[in-house]
């Protein structure tokens, strides 16, 4: 994605969940292989163990002194949240099992919190050659 003279690149990896014997490898392989990881989870839905895991997996990687990746947390769907009470939970549940360098509240049906959210993944862009071509 071309985005204010940036080229930021999407590894998307959709429900990263557990199966047995572990997660899907292939999705971990490509965690592996970035310099930042943008968590998004809808507000909306309960914090379970893949979600849990999932930090919990990243927070080590992020902590990695060799190859250290920054990571921010996207909850969006905020505008259907109707319980500060179980937002706060699951705000607390979510610190409690990692760090994040950036929490950004959004909802993309209302374009909430997305202006922010452009802003700090151009600002997190390496200004370096892109990787590819445009």
């Amino acid at each position: 994605m071309e985005f204010k003279s940036v080229q930021l690149n999407y590894f998307d990896t959709p429900g990263l969940e557990q199966r047995k014997g572990g997660f899907k490898s292939s999705h971990w392989g490509i965690i592996n292989e970035v310099d930042f990881a943008l968590v998004v989870l809808d507000s909306n839905k309960r914090f379970d163990d893949n979600i849990k895991v999932t930090i919990e997996r990243l927070d080590a990687r992020r902590k990695d002194e060799e190859s250290p990746m920054l990571k921010a947390l996207v909850l969006n769907k905020i505008d259907l949240m109707t319980s500060k009470s179980r937002f706060s939970s699951l705000i607390s549940q979510i610190e409690r099992h990692g760090k994040f360098d950036r929490i950004f509240y959004t909802s993309a049906e209302t374009d909430y919190g997305i202006k922010d959210l452009e802003d700090y993944l151009v600002s997190m862009a390496p200004k370096d050659e892109w990787k590819y071509p445009p």
